[in-house]
């Protein structure tokens, strides 16, 4: 049985503590005159008869005599926002247990009210994340009534919003890090969509320094921003995407925009439905041979705009084994990638192929 405001094991707890320096015995019993926390755990789930008449006459109870296991002592009610919610119970003689009896009363009732204010800030904490993953879900533009009721939740909703996806958010030092940005950015509505991804929400277009702080406090982190859109759920899906494209094709950048990799983001939106989503499959299984080596070749070369000896020099190889992976994709593909048109549907399939496999990166592309 659940007491209002204290669990059980709470109580026993708080029992188990006091009883060190107490030398009575120490009963705490709920509003059905129950002993839920005891020194005595044989006597946990049975009826305290003096707890219950405290209770149901709302005033201390004192036991003068011993009546079978009813020992001698004072029963304490304890309140929480003027209702009665249990009885404090000491065992001994009213002279020497009252200055103590009252010190547990106040102290349960205080570890009650902190109980209550904790839970209420969860409760506003759960109501608040339930609200950022629907704004994030809305297929259409919010309504007055939602804008309505984000307001009622300190959550300011305007006309467009632009949203930021950062994946592999939950290394060592990501709390700090979640710290240090929310509060450097107060204006804006950070969401745990998983345990490594976090979208910020911005109303309007991002400040540049909120994108700079968020590059500080994430440096290690892939960063996804979508354009300011009238629906979050948009913005979100190309933040997902760009995060996703920016990620395999530039490594030495963060923060990647979705007008930079737009072409890209419309290939990995249409794969699904797509007749060349067959192609990307064979592709990327090709170059997926030697356990990643042809593809990790094609990126490099991409990234360094095919130029032979800086790729050779970035991926450690001599430039004839270079030379010769290149050739070897173009023997399974049947695309050379030293045309650039070539190159870049290689660098297309192969996204498309990652993309089939990978966990969506934002849950709005699902």
């Amino acid at each position: 049985m659940r007491m209002y405001g204290m669990s059980p094991e709470l109580a026993q707890k708080l029992v188990d503590c006091l009883m060190k320096i107490v030398p009575q015995n120490i009963n705490i019993i709920d509003r059905n005159g129950v002993i839920i926390a005891s020194g005595e755990k044989s006597r946990i789930g049975k009826l305290h008869d003096a707890g219950l008449s405290a209770i149901r006459n709302n005033r201390v109870e004192i036991v003068t005599s011993e009546r079978g296991e009813m020992k001698q002592g004072i029963n304490l009610p304890f309140y929480f926002r003027d209702q009665i919610c249990g009885v404090v119970g000491i065992s001994g003689l009213v002279e020497d247990t009252m200055n103590v009896a009252s010190l547990i009363k106040y102290t349960i009732e205080l570890m009650i009210e902190q109980e209550a204010l904790l839970k209420t800030r969860q409760a506003a904490k759960l109501m608040r994340s339930q609200l950022l993953q629907e704004w994030l879900s809305r297929e259409l533009p919010p309504q007055k009534d939602f804008i309505d009721y984000a307001r009622e939740q300190q959550v300011t909703v305007t006309e467009t919003t632009q949203v930021a996806l950062i994946l592999r958010a939950n290394g060592a030092g990501a709390p700090d890090a979640l710290r240090r940005f929310g509060q450097s950015c107060p204006s804006c509505y950070i969401a745990r969509l998983r345990e490594d991804q976090l979208a910020v929400l911005f109303n309007g277009a991002a400040p540049p320094d909120a994108l700079r702080m968020m590059r500080e406090c994430f440096p290690n982190c892939p960063i996804g921003l979508g354009r300011a859109e009238p629906v979050a759920r948009t913005s979100h899906a190309q933040a997902g995407m760009a995060a996703f494209a920016g990620d395999l094709l530039y490594l030495e950048r963060t923060l990647h925009r979705y007008d930079e990799y737009k072409y890209f983001a419309s290939v990995l939106a249409g794969c699904g439905r797509d007749a060349g989503a067959h192609e990307a499959a064979r592709i990327g299984a090709a170059l997926e041979n030697d356990e990643g080596a042809l593809a990790q070749t094609l990126l490099c070369y991409f990234r360094n705009s095919r130029e032979q000896g800086l790729s050779a020099e970035m991926l450690h190889i001599h430039r004839n084994t270079l030379i010769y992976r290149l050739n070897k994709i173009e023997k399974l593909t049947g695309k050379d990638p030293r045309s650039e048109l070539d190159l870049f549907n290689l660098i297309c399939d192969y996204l498309v192929y990652r993309w089939q496999r990978a966990e969506r990166p934002s849950p709005a592309m699902q």
